[in-house]
């Protein structure tokens, strides 16, 4: 038997999403939207001190199971460039500008 060359893409673990921040200081808080591949948009509050990881976590919670074995890239636009997220960055969403913003993910 052949063995063909199949590349597998392996996805890194997401951290837990936690509930949005409710009352409290609402200059601690930010809004984040993400625009899905589908066009779908959903929005979430987070503590402006949360990691970028989470919005790894936050699209993949609104994939479809089988589209959650694909990785996407997070792409926050803005005036005049788009920048990449990356997630193995240790930034806050406050550090990385993408509070209150919405970020685009697109298939990889």
């Amino acid at each position: 038997m052949n063995e063909s060359s199949v590349t597998t893409t392996v996805l890194p673990t997401f951290p837990h999403l936690p509930e949005e921040p409710k009352g409290g200081e609402r200059s601690v808080q930010c809004r984040v939207g993400i625009r899905l591949p589908n066009g779908q948009r959903f929005q979430k509050n987070f503590l402006k001190t949360d990691k970028i990881h989470l919005l790894w976590s936050f699209s993949y919670s609104h994939l479809e199971e089988s589209e959650r074995k694909k990785p996407v890239r997070l792409t926050h636009a803005i005036p005049g460039e788009s920048k990449t997220l990356e997630y193995e960055s240790n930034l806050t969403l406050e550090q990385s500008d993408v509070a209150s913003s919405m970020i685009s993910a697109t298939w990889e």
